[in-house]
């Protein structure tokens, strides 16, 4: 299936291609169906205006005509982020629109002239932005961000939420038995798979909920105005079980040692 033919599907988060305000100085771009095979996956880009002034972002998607107007019109835009190694196809255009963006990428990205992204936020948007680096494993890397000023983490792949209501009937089973629907949102399991270390990837997961997210802005799926904490709790929580009988074994450990 080509691109042109998944972009003519419906996706359920019409009108795509067009800069949707969530909060104050945050919007996202819903985008095509996109993917390989039979399942096909809605897309979205998030998009921040930092405090300098400059525009921050998040998996560059679908982009037009119309929306590159209102883009320049809000302001000059700084940073193009690839939060993990899932390839973007759109990524070249925006580099031609944006030649003085900068590219940011996880250690292990294809892409070329990408800067890493790194465990703490650079100075770059660190004033606007908390970043934790999921290092996982050379096949699993990503970068989530913690946008202070709408409460909003904002994630690429670590979780799907496909609302299956919104697709044609045959393919809502590839999407139940993937078990990425949105009445139960869960990495998809190709990803956690993938994961070669599931202490980073815990840890990640507690800075997360630590963080008491009210927004989750993901890449596929439901937008999340209200409920983060709750959706990160479920989506991981055996392995949050499992991290918290771990902390309490070293607990238990540390007072008999005492």
């Amino acid at each position: 299936m080509t691109h042109s033919q998944t972009s003519e599907r419906p996706t359920g988060y019409e009108p795509l291609g067009v800069l949707k305000p969530v909060a104050k100085g945050l919007w996202v771009i819903d985008g095509p169906v996109e993917g390989a095979g039979l399942v096909l996956l809605p897309t979205r880009t998030v998009v921040v205006q930092l405090v300098c002034g400059g525009l921050w972002v998040q998996a560059p998607g679908i982009l037009n005509g119309d929306l590159m107007g209102v883009l320049r019109a809000l302001g000059p835009l700084r940073h193009l982020v690839a939060p993990n190694l899932t390839p973007l196809p759109h990524l070249p255009l925006w580099q031609a629109e944006f030649p003085d963006a900068k590219l940011w990428a996880p250690e292990g990205s294809p892409l070329t002239g990408a800067t890493p992204l790194c465990a703490e936020a650079p100075p770059d948007w660190a004033t606007d932005m908390e970043q934790i680096l999921i290092d996982a494993g050379p096949r699993y890397r990503e970068a989530v961000f913690h946008y202070k000023g709408a409460s909003a983490l904002i994630a690429g792949d670590l979780i799907h939420a496909i609302e299956t209501g919104k697709l044609p009937v045959w393919q809502r089973p590839f999407i139940w038995f993937r078990g990425v629907d949105d009445t139960d949102p869960a990495m998809p399991r190709k990803l956690r798979n993938a994961c070669r270390d599931d202490a980073a990837l815990a840890s990640a997961v507690e800075r997360m909920v630590e963080l008491r997210p009210r927004r989750l802005l993901i890449s596929h799926g439901r937008l999340y105005e209200a409920g983060g904490v709750a959706v990160l709790e479920r989506s991981f929580r055996k392995l949050l079980r499992e991290r918290q009988w771990t902390h309490a074994l070293k607990d238990m450990d540390a007072k008999v040692r005492r």
